[in-house]
């Protein structure tokens, strides 16, 4: 039996182990897609979306708990934040097929885009396949740290659409640097099409002169805009705005964001937070309670200040800008590669609301420090793990520095991305003078 064909049998058996498994995934974050395209096929659009008020409390609309109930599916319940062409065009397969088998479908892909990823990160940064040892261990290292941090767990159990994004995100990344332009539009259009936050990586290709796979990106991400407001109506789209003004605006703290909110607001210094319960305390029954992974579980919201807002966006430009320079500079791929893992973790660190999800792919550039810096960068690396997840390491910040374990994991995240920057600084990989092209 040839090598190529026990890869395909491996690989379907190990789809099929993943799907059978994928049947008892929560899948809470995709439910929320399924509940938006459940209400379209209803005909009930209008539901799709929670109400508005001054934060961004992460509630459903109130119709959805009894939904979900009947849909056998009780239990937390989140909202849904895409643009609304998604909820259309997912509304069919609510009439064909149960949620459970859209789970179990959906967590089999999903973990094979996580190694996707992985494997595409190596590319980018020059990791050639011809090299099976390097490529192994590179997505072994990659797919260790997504697993065993949140940004994995929680993806894979919650159904993330951040996966696909990320994936999309990095495909996009490395077909540019191939000189794939059609292809890289089209995977980062379609990624921006799902959340805005790839825009600012598309807008990053201006400084590094992939004008084509830029102007792709812009065409496919606004004929998808287009034809949501065709589907959708300006009305609801105007609500999903003034739903994103919202999270802007809302600073959010939980054990699952890895953000500067997390990190700054922890202390208390942008205001006394309010709490908000996992389910609504009217919405409460014993069956749900029962139902209910953590009953007891809340996080915390408070109106973003108008001067941290602002210095807030300003650290997200510095970012850019920073990404834009390191990339300008870069004399190799793993310097490049280094250098959108910069832009990626920033992006995520100083944006709202950066979920644990959101470094899928910065962490999918991990193997970056063991490559440039061998032990040392080993020794970095389980550093800022064991920031996160090592309660010794927790308790020694909390007693000498004040730090809680949230704050521990946002720390963890800051030395995340300064590591990042000094790797595509580091003197192994600048820009030689006599190599005036540097490597996009």
């Amino acid at each position: 039996m040839t090598q190529t064909r026990v890869i395909l049998i491996g690989g379907a058996l190990a789809t099929l182990v993943l799907a059978f498994i994928g049947q008892y995934a929560p899948s809470r974050d995709l439910l929320a897609l399924w509940l938006a395209a459940d209400a379209v096929a209803s005909g009930n659009p209008s539901q799709i979306f929670p109400p508005l008020g001054d934060t961004f409390a992460m509630r459903p609309p109130p119709g959805w708990y009894e939904r979900a109930a009947e849909l056998d599916q009780l239990g937390e319940v989140y909202p849904y934040i895409y643009p609304p062409i998604w909820a259309w065009l997912m509304a069919p397969l609510t009439k064909i097929m149960s949620f459970e088998t859209f789970r179990a479908g959906a967590f089999a892909l999903n973990a094979g885009l996580l190694c996707a990823t992985s494997y595409l990160a190596a590319r980018l940064a020059g990791v050639h396949p011809g090299s099976p040892s390097t490529l192994r261990n590179w997505m072994l290292v990659a797919l260790a740290l997504i697993l065993v941090s949140q940004a994995g767990t929680i993806a894979l159990r919650q159904g993330q659409v951040q996966i696909l994004v990320a994936f999309l995100s990095v495909l996009a990344l490395e077909r540019a640097q191939r000189h794939h332009p059609k292809t890289a539009g089209i995977a980062m259009g379609i990624a921006i099409a799902l959340k805005l936050s790839p825009l600012l990586l598309a807008l990053l290709w201006l400084v590094t002169g992939h004008w084509r796979a830029f102007l792709w990106a812009m065409v496919v991400g606004g004929a998808l805009g287009l034809a949501s407001l065709i589907v959708a109506g300006w009305p609801l789209h105007a609500h999903f705005l003034a739903l994103l003004g919202a999270i802007d605006q809302t600073v959010l703290i939980t054990t699952v964001t890895y953000a500067l909110d997390t990190l700054i607001g922890g202390w208390s210094l942008l205001g006394a937070p309010q709490m908000i319960p996992i389910v609504p305390p009217e919405m409460l029954t014993p069956e749900l309670t029962a139902a209910l992974e953590e009953p007891s579980a809340n996080w915390l919201v408070l109106p973003k200040p108008a001067l941290y807002a602002m210095i807030a966006r300003g650290a997200v430009l510095a970012t850019l800008i920073l990404s834009a320079f390191l990339l300008r500079r870069a004399a190799s791929p793993e310097a490049a590669a280094a250098a959108w893992a910069t832009a990626m973790t920033g992006i995520a660190f100083f944006g709202p609301i950066g979920w644990a999800y959101y470094y899928i792919a910065p962490f999918a550039f991990a193997p970056l420090f063991l490559n440039r810096f061998g032990i040392a960068g080993g020794i970095a690396l389980l550093g800022a793990i064991g920031l996160c997840y090592v309660n010794p390491v927790k308790q020694m910040l909390w007693s000498t520095l004040g730090l809680s374990p949230m704050q521990s994991i946002g720390l963890a995240t800051l030395l995340y991305l300064c590591l990042m920057v000094f790797t595509s600084l580091s003197p192994t990989s600048r820009k030689s003078d006599d190599d005036p092209d540097p490597i996009r």
